[in-house]
């Protein structure tokens, strides 16, 4: 097995120029650089944190705790790493999700764009076929307001003051 690390590792750098060369550099090089690039000071110390609790773990329980940390570790590094997926996942959702909007949005309005153009359309054929619809806006009617009712001519039929507004003698 170390024999096939170390053939791949001298092909990767003897030859890299190749495609074999180009794909292992990538994988052996290039995606490890990336992943520590992204690793945080944060992550880098609770990982820290995680690795002494182990090591306090096992020195504390000997062999039983050798072998509980052991049947572990697949299942954590398996949880830690269902946390990025989940939150890969819950971005691509998002972006899916404002995309369908967009398209939704822009076939809404070409929907009633395409409406207003066959109503269009229509209210032409029906006014040929009539000839009596206008284009544009007509003339409008100018209306006339009722007048006020005109004071009393007489102000000694109308004597009442503000205190019997209400009130009205009869002759």
């Amino acid at each position: 097995m170390i024999f096939s690390f170390c053939a791949i590792l001298a092909v990767a750098w003897l030859l890299p120029e190749t495609s074999l060369g180009r794909l292992l550099r990538r994988l052996l090089v290039e995606a490890p650089g990336r992943a520590l690039g992204r690793l945080t000071p944060a992550r880098a110390v609770f990982g820290l944190l995680v690795i002494v609790a182990l090591a306090a773990f096992v020195q504390f329980a000997k062999t039983d705790g050798l072998m509980m940390v052991a049947q572990a570790i697949p299942e954590g590094v398996a949880w830690f790493a269902a946390f990025d997926v989940a939150t890969y996942i819950d971005v691509i959702a998002l972006v899916w999700l404002v995309a369908a909007t967009v398209r939704l949005r822009v076939a809404w309005r070409a929907l009633r764009s395409a409406g207003a153009r066959i109503g269009q359309w229509v209210l032409e054929a029906v006014s040929a076929l009539t000839g009596r619809y206008r284009h544009g806006a007509g003339r409008r009617e100018v209306r006339s307001r009722r007048s006020a009712t005109p004071p009393p001519q007489n102000d000694q039929d109308d004597w009442r003051g503000p205190g019997f507004a209400g009130l009205r003698m009869a002759a």
